[in-house]
């Protein structure tokens, strides 16, 4: 055999065998139960909305006109 014709068998044993340790690596599928998660994402806002010069405001009671 050549080098080439050597080196084209390598190459395929070489990719059959990493397929096969890639599915004996693999996990087995859990049930509905075992293989749910929950993330929590939680985001407090503050709108600094405090009118206390009540009569600088175009109102002239302290709220804000919506």
């Amino acid at each position: 055999m050549n080098s080439e014709a050597l080196l084209g068998l390598s190459l395929i044993a070489l990719s059959v065998s990493a397929g096969q340790v890639t599915m004996a690596t693999e996990e087995k599928p859990k049930g509905f139960v075992e293989g749910c998660g929950l993330t929590i994402l939680n985001r407090n806002l503050y709108f600094n909305r405090d009118f206390r010069k009540g009569q600088a405001s175009r109102t002239g009671n302290g709220y804000s006109e919506e």
